[in-house]
């Protein structure tokens, strides 16, 4: 097989995959604080920065973590720049956005705060006033109102020279620093600070700023003209042109993966290899940026539609099957003593747990991940804020290597022991494969076999990976460090002082107990009237099948204390719902009406007014105190709804079910 073959099968390889790849868009469901998103920018670490219209927010794979308004007062103005929004990283871990309003902003990529421009230019020892930024790689330079060009790196200026024209973008080579102009010239800056001009100008500048990106040894420039766009590479260092061709739409962003150009612009996304001659159009809305991680993951940013993420290699890292699980049912709890530590720790919330083999007893609950010794003192708790994409794990399992795996509502994460009591903790998702289409995990459903892949099980199917495929995949990791101590210190007390205390926690107990069994009466009692006024499927599923491991039972179970749990909250609403059940809004919308008959919000209303009819009926409380318990902020509001719900005042439901309960 010659050179020249090899080559072109690896180009329509790559043209192949791109083109049969999925893509995942990430939008508002995901977190992403509004859909109108301008840049993206893959961070060194793994994590992924997109800028919306007035926010830069952080995806660490998984979920947002954060999300930073942008403040004027923490600006500064940048007129010499015309372009759109564009990101930037340096060295020191500062991320940088230029917008389309001349406004220049830099955040602390770790804490997510605003820093102050002026203070980071006076600490680099670049002038205080500055008509345009540029980045690249760890090059920092800046052109001065005077003309005069700056250049740095994230610690200091090393020089100043004087230009002619202003620069729209920079790049570097081989330690070069590469100016690009509207006019079409690209000038490269020599070591005794001198401009060399290495491509003339063209005979027609474009009307937008110049888009220069290099790629390996290739200069790749694309410029916009009133009714067309071109493209133009050039192999370096010699700028001897390789090809040139033309282009529709207003380009956004170029990226190169091996000899295919990838394209973005306000028609979409095309894909151009054979220098030009071939093309193939891979996406066909307006695109404002487009952006390669470091394992040629493609990144697009949309006018309107968030972000969208494609990459046929993480598409294999997982299999969706829809097979039937094949395996026995893991129990809840693997010992005695993972039961006791269970009802001590997380009584009732527990489901799943496993014993390791350093003496270590994991449980997954639906408050986090659970480590703790034989004696009962948690090590560790592994949550949402340790990188998980939810607090409930479903299922828990260890690999060949030693890994403990779990499974999330709608993710997997790979938990590492990198020091006694120190765990990283790493989560994979939507972007690797991972696509339920809304379904979620089954609790305890999750193995691995003699060959070391794991399954588990989800509402539909099964989902399969090799744990050593993903040793090497880019994905930040979270570090989870031991709790400080938790033992009280000994101190000697004297008998009639023990047998006192130990009186009163007896009594405290015994008054704790008959308190939960009446409440737990209560709600059971509930849920039962609930679910009889809510649908007769709901009730029809959980009343004559009584199978705990029916999806439908235990999505219904699952929403009963979603709602139940949240009654109070006055803001309770689809959404939120949606959030809390770690589903999609149109999933829960469709499966809702499904298995009871009613929508999300009729759904929400109902159980408020059987929860106020409830109180109206057992307690002695006031309507305000009732209106509050039932999520309502007015009692006014409150007895209008409730009116319209039986028909009558609550004072007047109260009245007749006091009467009802003498005549009885």
């Amino acid at each position: 097989m010659n050179h020249k073959f090899r080559k072109t099968l690896t180009v329509l390889l790559v043209l192949a995959c791109i083109a049969a790849s999925a893509s995942v868009r990430i939008g508002m469901r995901d977190g992403l604080a509004e859909s109108r998103t301008r840049a993206v920018l893959p961070l060194p670490d793994g994590r992924v920065a997109i800028a919306t219209t007035a926010t830069v927010d952080i995806f660490d794979g998984t979920r947002f973590t954060m999300s930073v308004e942008l403040p004027p007062v923490k600006s500064i103005n940048i007129e010499g720049y015309e372009g759109g929004r564009r990101l930037y990283i340096d060295k020191s871990n500062r991320l940088w956005l230029k917008n389309d309003r001349h406004q220049l902003y830099i955040l602390d990529i770790d804490s997510g705060t605003p820093l102050s421009p002026d203070s980071v230019m006076k600490s680099i020892g670049f002038p205080e006033n500055v008509s345009n930024v540029y980045l690249a790689g760890d090059t920092i330079a800046v052109i001065t109102p005077e003309n005069k060009l700056c250049i740095g790196t994230h610690m200091h200026c090393d020089t100043a020279i004087t230009v002619t024209d202003i620069p729209d973008d920079i790049a570097t080579h081989s330690g070069k620093l590469l100016l690009g102009f509207r006019s079409g010239r690209i000038c490269t800056i020599k070591p005794d600070g001198t401009i060399a001009s290495a491509v003339p100008p063209s005979a027609q500048p474009a009307k937008s700023p110049l888009i220069i990106n290099v790629s390996g040894n290739s200069l790749y420039i694309g410029s916009s003209h009133t009714d067309s766009s071109a493209i133009t590479a050039y192999s370096l260092p010699l700028f001897e042109q390789k090809y040139s061709f033309g282009t529709s739409g207003t380009i956004s962003g170029i990226s190169a993966v091996n000899d295919t150009l990838l394209v973005a612009s306000n028609r979409g996304l095309s894909a151009y290899s054979h220098g030009g001659s071939n093309a193939k159009t891979l996406l066909s809305e307006p695109l404002t940026a487009i952006a390669l991680d470091n394992q040629c993951g493609i990144w697009a940013t949309t006018s309107g539609n968030g972000a969208i993420f494609t990459d046929k290699h993480r598409e294999s890292l997982f299999k969706i099957d829809t097979t039937v699980y094949r395996n026995r049912t893991s129990p809840t709890f693997c010992s005695k003593l993972a039961q006791q530590l269970a009802d001590t720790i997380a009584p009732g919330i527990t489901n799943c747990s496993l014993y390791d083999s350093d003496g270590t007893i994991w449980l997954g609950t639906r408050k986090g991940l659970i480590a703790t010794d034989s004696t009962g003192r948690i090590i560790a708790v592994i949550d949402r804020t340790s990188g998980l994409s939810t607090d409930n794990v479903q299922s828990v399992c260890l690999d060949k290597n030693g890994s403990i795996w779990i499974t999330t509502a709608n993710g997997i994460s790979r938990i590492v022991t990198t020091s006694p009591g120190t765990f990283s903790v790493t989560s994979f998702g939507q972007l690797d494969g991972i696509l339920l289409d809304g379904r979620e995990f089954r609790q305890a459903r999750m193995y691995a076999d003699t060959s070391g892949i794991i399954h588990a099980a989800f509402s539909g199917g099964v989902c399969s990976f090799s744990p050593d495929s993903l040793l090497n995949t880019s994905r930040y990791t979270y570090t989870v460090t031991p709790p400080g101590p938790t033992e009280p210190t000994k101190q000697t007390s004297p008998w009639w002082a023990i047998t006192g205390f130990a009186a009163m926690l007896l009594s405290i107990m015994f008054i704790a107990l008959k308190k939960r069994i009446r409440s737990k009466k209560r709600k059971e009692y509930s849920r039962r009237e609930f679910l009889l006024s809510a649908g007769a499927n709901a009730a029809g599923k959980i009343i004559e099948k009584k199978r705990l491991d029916d999806p439908d039972a235990e999505f219904l179970y699952k929403l009963q204390n979603a709602v139940e749990e949240n009654l109070t909250e006055e803001k309770l609403n689809v959404q939120i719902l949606s959030r809390i059940m770690a589903m999609d809004r149109t999933v829960l919308y469709r499966r809702m009406m499904a298995l009871t008959g009613l929508t999300p919000s009729v759904y929400i209303k109902t159980a408020r007014m059987n929860s106020a009819r409830q109180l109206l009926t057992e307690t002695n409380l006031g309507i305000a105190d009732i209106a509050t318990k039932a999520g309502f902020a007015s009692p006014k509001y409150f007895s209008k709804v409730f009116r319209q719900h039986f028909g009558k005042s609550p004072a007047d439901f109260r009245n007749e079910a006091a009467n009802n309960h003498l005549n009885t």
